[in-house]
């Protein structure tokens, strides 16, 4: 007020005053007084003056519609402490336009009023590392703003001869009000809520509710040491780790005491907080000791299963029980097994999908058959049981498992003994009359050729006699290798006789079953069996070929294929012949 240029309504040097000295007492690179036009679509600057270089600069204009956000904070703000401004959702909407190009990290604004009304805002703009600006700050900055505001409405001004530490006292007793409430929302809350030093973590303050809890009197709980009231040290250090990130923590859970020593356990909140300019950790805690004993007595029915027993939570599939059985079973440690996601145990994920969809509709779901998969990769297979449950609030399915691999193993020994020849592994004779005469109805409606091919080992008792029968199994064992490697995926391989095999071939002329035949000769031409004195065995064998006719059956044509290997026995055998 005692400033020449107020006084003489010179607004230009008042600004320049009033951001030179905003500057200097709070320590900042650049102070600038903006003003918004009629409609406050934009603010345009009036002064921005940079601590460094002196200088004063004007003229930049800014958008509402480019920062909404922060065009409604200054409406309804008194002030705006962007600690880290580029984050802020009042201020990061400057962050490319403005902000990262000119470096700056944290801004302190204030809006301007005039008779009551916005017309502007003054604007602290600090630059290097993030600052978090303290309550007295920002009444430097607000009473900067009042002055700022004196200036633009000189008459009034002048005229109510209000001075700056007035307006300092008025702010002050704002602040103190401000305070007050905010003790009388603590002392009401139902939660049980404890300040105390960021410090040194003694307690500050404490309300009824904490007061009752931890069997404190409310005067007497000021002064006293906070990790005092906890079980284990190391949890309250892990809660004050938690908060340097984000400077907030909720759902922790700990044990706690009380001043007697009596335990409980409490789910805790927890964020960082100035108060009453002093750096402070706030605590709310609300006591779930009976929850936890239920959770205890879950975990203790859980490990006394004669099964193995999962509980995993319905919304995102994270296991938060496991018996050791289930920890075997999928080949983890116990402690590891909580909180891994259940989807990753299952080899279909698909299948558990299906698997909650049947449990929500009956609530429970009864011998599921599925494929699950260990910590290591071993796939196995389980019966799957499982219920919807309520823990504390929230939905969870308890599953339970039995180990069927002995089981599914043994279905599959069985199907394979009926469709498959125990020497060879190739189809038996029932199995392929079962599957070709379907292929050959198929491939003929879609208008394609189909080829069966009769393989006959030449001389093959010979071999029995000379060798043993044991080399002769071992001879049809390598044609069966061969024969699988000369023909097709959809090719059907099956022992028809003693020492005979056959293969069709959908979707084949006569030339390409051929072609087949000749890869299943020269694979027979190396070697690839050893007689029992050591001697490469040499084997060769007598193929006929018949591609369909029409609409023959599967009968008529393995006949015509069979003559022709007939023909190519008597023609000297070794030999291909594809039948007329």
């Amino acid at each position: 007020m005692r400033s020449p240029a107020v006084v003489a309504g010179d607004v230009p040097r008042a600004l320049k005053e009033a951001t030179e000295a905003a500057a200097q007492v709070l320590a900042v690179r650049r102070v600038s007084v903006w003003r918004f036009d009629d409609d406050k679509t934009s603010i345009e600057c009036l002064d921005l003056f940079d601590s460094v270089t002196k200088e004063h600069t004007a003229g930049t204009r800014l958008y509402a519609r480019d920062a909404p956000k922060y065009f409604a904070a200054v409406s309804e703000e008194r002030t705006i402490a962007a600690h880290e401004a580029r984050t802020d959702p009042r201020t990061r909407e400057f962050t490319e336009s403005y902000l990262a190009p000119l470096g700056i990290v944290s801004m302190l604004d204030a809006p301007i009023l005039v008779h009551g009304q916005l017309v502007g805002v003054i604007c602290c703009e600090h630059i290097g590392e993030m600052r978090r600006w303290e309550p007295n700050e920002e009444l430097v900055a607000g009473t900067l703003a009042d002055f700022v505001g004196m200036a633009l409405g000189t008459a009034d001004h002048i005229a109510l001869q209000a001075s700056l530490e007035d307006l300092v006292e008025q702010r002050t007793r704002q602040l103190q009000a401000s305070q007050a409430t905010v003790r009388k929302l603590f002392e009401v809350s139902p939660v049980a809520l404890v300040v105390s030093h960021a410090s040194d973590q003694t307690v500050l303050l404490a309300n009824e509710r904490a007061s009752a809890m931890f069997g404190v009197p409310m005067s007497q709980a000021p002064g006293k040491s906070a990790p005092d009231f906890w079980v284990n040290a190391d949890d309250r250090q892990k809660l004050i780790e938690g908060l340097k990130d984000s400077g907030i923590s909720e759902g922790f859970e700990a044990e706690l005491k009380t001043a007697t020593g009596k335990r409980f356990w409490g789910i805790i909140s927890a964020s960082r907080l100035d108060f009453e300019d002093v750096p402070a950790i706030v605590v709310g805690v609300h006591d779930i000791t009976p929850q936890h004993e239920a959770h205890q007595a879950l975990a203790t029915l859980l490990e006394a299963a004669p099964v193995p027993l999962l509980v995993t939570s319905v919304a995102d599939g994270v296991v938060r029980f496991g018996n050791t059985r289930a920890a075997d079973m999928f080949k983890l440690p116990r402690e590891e097994l909580v909180g891994k996601a259940a989807p990753e145990f299952y080899m279909n994920p698909e299948d558990r999908t299906r698997l909650l969809a049947a449990v929500r509709s009956a609530g429970h779901v009864d011998g599921y058959a599925m494929r699950l998969r260990a910590a290591d990769g071993t796939i196995f297979w389980s019966l799957v049981s499982g219920r919807l449950l309520e823990l504390s609030g929230v939905q969870v399915f308890m599953v339970g498992f039995a180990d069927l691999t002995e089981q599914k193993e043994i279905e599959q020994r069985l199907r394979d003994l009926a469709e498959l020849d125990g020497l060879t592994g190739a189809f038996n004779r029932r199995h392929f009359f079962d599957v070709a005469g379907a292929a050959l109805r198929r491939t003929v409606e879609r208008g394609r050729p189909v080829c069966v091919a009769m393989l006959d080992v030449d001389h093959f008792k010979d071999v029995n006699d000379k060798h043993g029968h044991a080399v002769g199994d071992e001879a049809l064992r390598h044609l069966t290798n061969i024969c699988r490697s000369a023909s097709r995926g959809s090719d059907i391989l099956a022992r028809y006789g003693g020492e005979e095999l056959v293969l069709l071939l959908p979707e084949a002329d006569a030339e390409a079953a051929k072609r087949v035949g000749e890869r299943i000769r020269a694979g027979l031409a190396e070697p690839g069996i050893k007689t029992a004195q050591g001697e490469e065995l040499e084997i060769t064998v007598s193929i006929g070929i018949a591609q369909n006719i029409g609409d023959e059956s599967i009968d008529e044509l393995l006949r015509r294929a069979d003559e022709a290997m007939y023909e190519a026995k008597r023609a000297g055998r070794d030999r291909i012949v594809i039948a007329r």
